[in-house]
């Protein structure tokens, strides 16, 4: 060990003499002290992961696979479909490639899914009969009237028979991580929408699964004790709409809207989750009732 040491300082001596004639002492002086270092506290020999050859300088993108990204810009359903699911399981079982991939998922989710495309391996496509309602098809089906309006680009309340709607058919979730300030909604298990939010203060957000119960545009605030706040008031803290959770043993919780943008990715609220105009909009229109709220830490 010892004579191993002594080669070594003599060649870190000529590294660094080398390094000095080149004018590059600091970067070789070290690269020298890490292998004595090493060799003094017992750890193998080997190249540390910031000298490694595979370079994390590549980040989270590098574990986004490239072909799967080409083919969800295919021209073939099949081959978007596919890449759509293989990159929603990355997507919610990495976070670390959240943030790189999010907007991938997105431009797919809305040229193809949240848009009027016409596709069947995404929604189903409702062929309108005498009889029929907005009402009707979305509860048959477990979406919402505004989703159906939304994607169907419809600006009336009537539909007319012999006419075809695009309708979202499979189970909607969400999903909060608390530690992310980051909010997704899945369709069927797969990406469909992703936001930022804030939460709670002092970890007064719960962790756990919580279900919708109540839907409300512009709410009047009831706070324990004090005044209602009605709608529309700059001191009501709801905003424009409303998501309240089934009551559990946790009250008063939901998702509402961050007026002006305030709180958002930040501990800001007394336990509710809040998200930009844009995004609670979103939601109100594409979340039914019972949609399940899972909360992340």
């Amino acid at each position: 060990m010892k004579r191993l040491l002594f080669l070594l300082l003599v060649v870190a001596a000529g590294v660094g003499a080398y390094g000095w004639y080149r004018g590059e002492l600091p970067r070789w002086g070290r690269a020298a002290k890490s292998v004595i270092d090493r060799v003094r506290s017992g750890t193998p020999i080997a190249l540390a992961p910031e000298e490694s050859a595979v370079q994390p300088g590549a980040g989270a993108s590098a574990r986004i696979p490239d072909d799967a990204l080409a083919a969800l810009r295919s021209d073939d359903a099949s081959r978007r479909n596919a890449a759509w699911e293989q990159l929603s399981r990355l997507y919610m079982n990495d976070p670390a490639v959240r943030d790189a991939l999010a907007s991938h998922l997105d431009r797919f989710t809305s040229a193809y899914v949240l848009s009027d495309w016409r596709d069947e391996s995404v929604a189903e496509l409702v062929n309108v009969r005498p009889g029929y309602s907005l009402a009707r098809i979305a509860d048959r089906r477990g979406t919402t009237i505004e989703a159906i309006k939304r994607i169907n680009n419809l600006n009336r309340d009537t539909i007319h028979p012999g006419e075809t709607l695009k309708v979202l058919n499979r189970p909607i979730e969400v999903f909060v991580s608390k530690r992310e300030f980051r909010l997704w909604v899945t369709y069927g298990g797969r990406f469909l929408k992703e936001m930022r939010c804030g939460i709670g203060k002092g970890n007064r957000t719960p962790s756990g699964a919580f279900v919708i119960a109540e839907k409300q545009r512009n709410p009047d605030w009831f706070r324990p004790g004090q005044p209602v706040i009605p709608a529309g008031d700059p001191a009501n803290e709801l905003g424009c709409c409303w998501l309240g959770f089934a009551e559990t043993q946790y009250k008063g919780l939901g998702i509402h809207e961050a007026r002006d943008g305030r709180g958002i990715g930040q501990e800001s609220s007394q336990g509710c989750i809040r998200v930009a105009r844009a995004d609670i909009d979103f939601l109100y229109d594409f979340l039914p009732y019972k949609t399940v709220v899972t909360i992340l830490e």
